[in-house]
């Protein structure tokens, strides 16, 4: 579900750590900032003045949406990993 693996990283940072997310859909958790919106539409400018400067560690766990479509969603994959 949205926001599982930032919910985890929360429990390790603690308070002290700045978190920022970004996902199609916020999840409801405190204690960081959540961008809903496609990984497309934010640039890293954007995230590094979020987290006050440069990122110490980024994690992501991406997935495209699915169509059913074995080479189109392939292809979708692939622009993920760009």
């Amino acid at each position: 579900f949205p926001g599982s693996w930032s919910r985890r990283v929360r429990e390790i940072i603690g308070s002290s750590g700045s978190l920022v997310g970004v996902d199609l859909t916020a999840p409801a958790l405190a204690g960081g900032t959540f961008l809903a919106r496609s990984v497309f539409d934010v640039t890293a400018d954007e995230l590094t003045g979020l987290l006050g400067g440069r990122a110490h560690v980024v994690l992501s766990d991406m997935a495209q949406l699915t169509a059913g479509d074995r080479d189109g969603d392939h292809y979708a994959q692939l622009e993920l990993a760009r």
